[in-house]
This record gives C-alpha cells, structure tokens and sequence, in this order.
C-alpha cells in the first residue's frame, strides 16, 4: 500500500553490545568503508526530520559518535539493556512519537534507496535475500504482503529487522521479539531491500564488500 503522507521519524535501536563480533567497542561503531556503522545509518536518513536512537552498552562511546554526523537527534537511553532485547530499546524509542515511524535495527547497514522504498508505504517490513540459515524467514503472499515468520523453514525472504509502523505497535514493555509484535498486524507489505546485518565476523567482511559500491 502505497502512503502519501511524508514519515518524520526513525527509530534505531543500538542499545546491544555485539559480542558475536569480538570486539569492546560498541557496534555502533564498527567501521564498514571507512565510516562507522551508525554514520552509515544517519547519512541514509538524512531526510529524516526526527531520528531518535536508543542506546545502552557504552552509551557516551556511541553519543560522542553519534554527534560527530548529527546535532538534531533524540537520544533514549535503555537502562536495562544487559537484560532486554531489541522489542524492548524499541518500546522506549516509539513511546516518545504517536505517529508512523520507520524502526531500524542497530547492527545493520543500507542505503537512503533502501530507506526511501520503506518510505513509500503506511505499514510494511523490510525483507532482504536470506543473509544466513538461522535468520527469521517471511512467508509473502502474491499480492507481496508478508502473512507470517517462520525459523523452521528458508523461504527465500528474510525479516530484515526495518519496519514501517504506526509507533503504538510498539509501545508497552514487550517480553517479545519485534518480528512477534508484528505478527499481531499481517498482513503488510513485503517491501524488498539491500540490507546487510552485521552479527559476526563473516557479516561484517560481507558489508565491508557492500559498502565498496558507494567508493567514489
């Protein structure tokens, strides 16, 4: 479903420490193409009136970062990030907005193209070609709505971890995984990006080789 009503706000969620990757230093931060991560994030939402990013591990690492590419930005801290997850960084970013608003995850990496095919829809998911076998997979239907998430089953579209929602999906204190709280609202759009995750060593020397197609 196409929406003509401009999206004002992003939300990403950044509040992990990223273990799988073996370093200290938040993810955030990691440098794919001689940018971080989170530059490569806020450059795609340039036009993006609001971006509220919520934070945790490190969260002064991540700020001083964050204000080297942004001043105009919200920043929600997830105090209890040891312990909670991605549903629950989002529940506090979207409780601050009562509007549709684009969630992304942290630890993944795409271009304002990418940003702006979410953007043309009122409600949809982003869905990438499958990244890995232990992904969230979608089951579309034909007219491309997402009806369903599987793990048991490569069904050749992966949940990217990017949405387009109204922020009252979200809001409450989840004891969930995000692909979850969507599931109550299918069918929505199946919109198809180029998304990277970057989880483990192997996903971030496969962004790396994504991001050289931006070298000038």
């Amino acid at each position: 479903m196409k929406y003509m009503a401009k999206i004002n706000t992003a939300i990403i969620c950044a509040a992990g420490k990223g273990a799988r990757l073996g370093h200290s230093f938040p993810k955030a931060c990691v440098e794919v193409g001689g940018k971080s991560l989170i530059q490569w994030q806020l450059e795609a939402l340039e036009d993006i009136r609001n971006v509220a990013v919520v934070l945790g591990y490190r969260k002064e690492f991540v700020i001083d970062e964050i204000l080297t590419h942004r001043n105009n930005i919200t920043l929600v801290i997830n105090k209890d990030w040891e312990t909670t997850n991605t549903a629950y960084s989002l529940s506090l970013g979207c409780e601050l907005f009562d509007e549709t608003v684009l969630t992304i995850d942290g630890d993944t990496i795409f271009s304002k193209e990418d940003v702006d095919k979410m953007l043309g829809h009122s409600m949809a998911i982003g869905v990438t070609v499958p990244m890995s076998d232990e992904g969230v997979f979608v089951d579309i239907n034909r007219n491309n709505e997402a009806i369903g998430f599987t793990r048991e089953r490569n069904t050749g579209l992966e949940w990217s971890g990017m949405s387009v929602m109204p922020a009252k999906v979200y809001h409450g204190r989840p004891n969930s995984y995000v692909y979850q709280i969507i599931e109550k609202h299918l069918p929505v759009y199946a919109q198809q990006i180029d998304l990277v995750e970057i989880d483990t060593p192997n996903d971030l020397l496969r962004a790396r080789e994504w991001a050289k197609r931006f070298d000038k």
